[in-house]
Order: structure tokens, then C-alpha cells, then sequence
């Protein structure tokens, strides 16, 4: 299955709503019915008529929260705010250089995710593996 492509800026939008505790299908279902005063409360300074565009093809929309998306074009800060959104890994989990994130300690499920979402741009490269976790380096290039 080929994943829809997303700027950055929705996939902020998408996982800010997800970290706050709203489900997919709450997600879903409000942005079709353009029902999100619920979450004006809570993410007061979001911008949720994005959404609503994106909703306009209802499909799309499904399929991009359900199944998962690719980003257009990730940056270094863009990679490190959505490993922290989607994934609540922070700073303190891996070493910052220049062109990428080295030593990060990740499980299965947060390497597929990862991998999902990352834009052509970057490369994973497994350098341990465990039982439980795998360390890998994510670079540019």
C-alpha cells in the first residue's frame, strides 16, 4: 500500500490532536462533522481548519489517519518534534550531530512508525539489536 504524502505542518497538526489524549476515530469523526470545539479547550492555539480541508476528501483523510502517512520533506527539528509528539522520545534519549540522531533506543513498533513517516531525505541504520529494543543512527543523506 502506497502511504499519502503530508507536509510537516499537518503531521504536527495530526499528532498534537493524537497526543492530547483524542483517538483516531474521535479525530475522524469530529473533523468530518467539523466539530472540534471540544478541542479548542485543550489546543487552543491549534488552527483546526486544516483539518477540515484535508477532510474534504474524506477517503484521504481516512486512510491518512488510520493507515499512517509519509512526510514530504522532514527537517532536524521536524524529525525531533515528532519523535517527542508521536512517540514522547525527548532529547535526553540520543545524541545530536549535524546531520542526524545517533544512539536512539527505540522498540519495534516505534522503528515502523518511524520508518512510515520519515521522508526520502533521511536514512535509518540499525546498529544493535536486543530483545526488547534496537539502537539506530538517523541521518540525513
Amino acid at each position: 500500500m502506497t502511504l499519502n504524502r503530508i507536509s510537516l505542518m499537518d503531521a504536527y497538526l495530526i499528532e498534537t490532536v493524537r497526543s492530547n489524549g483524542i483517538s483516531n476515530d474521535e479525530l475522524i469523526q469530529k473533523t468530518l462533522n467539523k466539530d472540534q470545539n471540544a478541542w479548542k479547550e485543550i489546543l487552543p492555539k491549534l488552527n483546526f481548519e486544516r483539518l477540515v480541508e484535508i477532510a474534504e476528501d474524506e477517503e484521504l483523510f481516512k486512510s491518512i489517519i488510520e493507515d499512517g502517512y509519509k512526510i514530504k520533506f522532514v527537517t532536524m527539528n521536524g524529525l525531533k518534534n515528532l519523535l517527542k509528539l508521536k512517540f514522547q522520545i525527548d532529547e535526553s534519549k540520543y545524541h545530536q550531530i549535524e546531520n542526524g540522531l545517533l544512539d536512539l533506543d527505540i522498540n519495534e513498533d516505534q522503528l515502523a512508525g518511524i520508518k512510515q513517516f520519515l521522508s526520502d531525505n533521511w536514512q535509518i541504520h540499525e546498529i544493535e539489536r536486543n530483545q526488547s529494543t534496537v539502537k539506530v543512527n538517523i541521518t540525513v543523506g
